[in-house]
């Protein structure tokens, strides 16, 4: 199903009352295309809406222009983050996402969390958490052809016994 037709959907589920259904349908979208500030502001939105204002700053946290409740809302996600910069680097889930798709003001408050996670670890922020697109190694590859190995062995044992027992 394609972007727009998602979106469709989902201001449909809204029109209807069915918040729940459209926050699901919007986490997918924000995971499938986390550069893209419009679903996180909409799904900030749509939080802020059902009463869950730490969610809202989750979303609203990388959106430029948030809104009117967005203090309140930084402050309740911050808050349920015990303000640790770890946590929050972790759950604004920047991963894949490359730096220079954010506005200025976007990137100051990141670097702003990087800076918090600097002074309070004495160590860089993890890389899995920022700014850094997931990469194939040679392990994962190696996993997968160890794996496809053992299904087609199963495979040819399965035969194998299919035939002994005729």
């Amino acid at each position: 199903m394609s972007k727009e037709t998602t979106l469709a959907r989902i201001d449909e589920e809204i029109r209807q009352g069915r918040l729940g259904v459209a926050r699901d349908r919007l986490h997918g979208l924000v995971g499938s295309y986390p550069e893209d500030l419009a679903l996180r502001k909409k799904l900030g939105d749509l939080y802020w809406s059902l009463g869950y204002p730490a969610s809202a700053g989750q979303y609203w946290f990388l959106v430029p222009e948030p809104g009117e409740h967005a203090e309140e809302a930084f402050a309740a996600f911050l808050h349920s983050c015990q303000h640790d910069p770890r946590i929050v680097l972790k759950r604004l889930r920047l991963r894949g996402v490359a730096a220079s798709s954010f506005e200025p003001m976007v990137r100051e408050r990141v670097e702003a969390q990087k800076d918090r996670f600097r002074k309070t670890y004495g160590t860089e922020p993890p890389s899995d958490s920022i700014y850094q697109p997931r990469q194939r190694t040679v392990e994962s590859g190696a996993c997968c052809l160890f794996l496809a190995l053992i299904v087609i062995l199963a495979g040819i044992g399965f035969v194998q016994v299919l035939g002994w027992l005729r």
